[in-house]
């Protein structure tokens, strides 16, 4: 008859369990200091770069398109959109051909530089 073998086999040996332990705390840490830091970080990186180069001066022609006023010989722009009326719901529900009617929506927008 065989012995039961009363030793418990372990996956890794306690001095890895402590190394992996510690690099995973290590790493925790280092992943909160960049969470804590790098939004501060990208709105001070935007400021600096982006938004402090824009600047709306009153009376500008950005300033009176950001605000929606267009300043006079302005260029627009003509946006067509094409929608079609079925004249015959009832007998196309039956499975005739539709008979269409066209509608045209022009849309002007104004856009200033």
């Amino acid at each position: 008859m065989e012995q039961p073998n009363n030793q418990t086999s372990t996956i890794c040996s306690p001095k890895l369990a402590t190394i992996c332990s510690v690099f995973v705390l290590i790493l925790a840490a280092v992943l909160l200091a960049i969470a804590i830091v790098f939004p501060s970080f990208l709105e001070n990186t935007l400021e600096s770069t982006v938004i402090s180069s824009r600047k709306l001066i009153d009376d500008s022609l950005g300033l009176q398109s950001f605000m929606g006023n267009t300043a006079p010989g302005t260029p627009k722009t003509l946006l067509n959109f094409y929608f079609w009326n079925v004249t015959n719901k009832d007998d196309f529900l039956h499975g005739e051909k539709p008979m269409l009617q066209q509608v045209l929506i022009i849309y002007i927008a104004y856009f200033g530089y």
